[in-house]
């Protein structure tokens, strides 16, 4: 074993007598053109103590490494490897970039980390081996590289762009001025669109943050993706009217979440408006409607009414009415109790037991009649809800049939609560 000090690096070479020379004369060559003590770790400055090491792995190859330690202890938001190992706290680092996603995993604060991951550090983490952890950083640069071919140019361009990684990872890492901007140049610049809208969903964490941000404005005239003017929205920069009126431009899950966070901080005439024109879209019909639950516009009714015959997700939309407490939503589910559909009957029944009032009650008894075992059940049902809900009602005046094998009874009011008894099989109830 020979052991060589290069340019503040270790040298360790296990190779036949020519390989040794090779790397000799490259250590040399590499310590003249940087002109730093040879035999010692050398310093990056900022407090950082850069070491490199040759790491041979056949006659003719060898694995360069570059590790990077602080001068002092410093405590990182995230730990990084590209070997899960046996640490079960490690995730899988998602970027939305499926060329780079699964090589690497992270422990720790995941919106630091994801800001640092634009193409070019996905670029090269995917063509090298890192591992960061509190101790330091551990990098790479050539795996596998052919002693007799190697060119100190290209090792020294190589130890360059590791040392600007590495500064990027132990200084800037965890700095929330420049992790808001990182992200801001993510969603402007990024060319995957799914890193692009990542960032976003990041961003929409903390608007009030974003209000003052210069870079959201630079971002608006340098780029023009969809997710840039969402941000440009978000921060008040632009008017939500009409540039979200024709609906989210992108339908992954991700641009479709961050579509309606903007929506829903909208103020409310806005946010009901916007909310309107997208109920009738079956790809986003349940986030609009989500976003009316707490909206109480009077013309949400009406417009919903009105919309239902022509909508293609009318059950969704009958679904919002039936929760909705309001006397033109209970005569428009009993309309729909003759709906031709059992789903829209069934769904009217539930709506009206849960908040139908009593002059409901004749109508589910009428629907009754003429519906099957199942339905029956659960129109019985209905009515127990609306007659728990409302107290006692005027006895005696419902006839409910029974099955084709049994005859329905009713008792009179009852002289203590006054109820109705849909019991079937009792004969003193006749």
């Amino acid at each position: 074993m020979v052991t060589f000090g290069i340019v503040g690096f270790v040298l360790v070479v296990v190779n036949p007598l020519r390989h040794r020379r090779m790397l000799r004369t490259l250590a040399h060559a590499l310590e003249t053109g940087e002109r730093k003590k040879p035999g010692h770790p050398y310093d990056m400055g900022d407090g950082l103590i850069g070491t490199l090491q040759f790491e041979p792995k056949h006659p003719n190859k060898v694995d360069v490494h570059l590790e990077v330690r602080f001068e002092e202890p410093r405590e990182l938001p995230f730990s990084v490897t590209r070997r899960r190992d046996r640490d079960k706290q490690m995730k899988k680092l998602v970027t939305g970039d499926s060329y780079f996603d699964g090589h690497y995993f992270y422990k720790g604060n995941e919106r630091a980390l994801f800001s640092m991951m634009n193409a070019g550090m996905r670029r090269f983490l995917d063509g090298h081996e890192m591992k960061l952890t509190r101790e330091g950083l551990r990098m790479t640069l050539f795996a596998g590289a052919n002693v007799g071919s190697l060119k100190l140019e290209d090792l020294r361009d190589r130890i360059r762009e590791g040392e600007e990684i590495v500064r990027r990872f132990l200084l800037r890492g965890g700095d929330v001025d420049d992790e808001i901007d990182n992200l801001v140049k993510l969603v402007a610049q990024d060319p995957n669109e799914n890193v692009r809208q990542k960032s976003l969903v990041f961003l929409l964490d903390d608007i009030t943050a974003l209000r003052s941000v210069p870079s959201v404005t630079q971002a608006m005239e340098s780029s023009s993706y969809p997710e840039v003017e969402l941000l440009a929205i978000a921060t008040g920069r632009l008017d939500p009217l009409p540039n979200l009126l024709s609906g989210p431009e992108r339908d992954t899950p991700a641009f479709l979440s961050a579509f309606f966070r903007v929506v829903a901080n909208l103020e409310s005439e806005d946010r009901t408006l916007i909310a309107l024109q997208l109920v009738v879209d079956p790809k986003v019909a349940h986030s609009a409607l989500r976003l009316l639950e707490s909206v109480e516009d009077a013309q949400v009714v009406p417009h919903l009414i009105t919309a239902y015959p022509a909508a293609a997700n009318r059950l969704d939309i009958l679904r919002y009415l039936g929760r909705r407490v309001d006397a033109r939503v209970q005569a428009f589910l009993l309309e729909r109790l003759e709906a031709d559909t059992w789903e829209e009957r069934q769904i009217a029944v539930k709506s009206l037991g849960v908040g139908g009032s009593f002059t409901a009650i004749e109508p589910l008894a009428k629907a009754r009649d003429v519906a099957r075992q199942g339905m029956k059940r659960d129109i019985d049902q209905a009515i127990r809800k609306i007659q728990a809900r409302e107290g006692a009602g005027e006895g005696g005046w419902i006839s409910l049939e029974g099955s084709e094998s049994s005859t329905g009874y009713l008792s009179l009011e009852d002289s203590i609560s006054g109820q109705l008894s849909l019991d079937q099989n009792d004969p003193g109830h006749r």
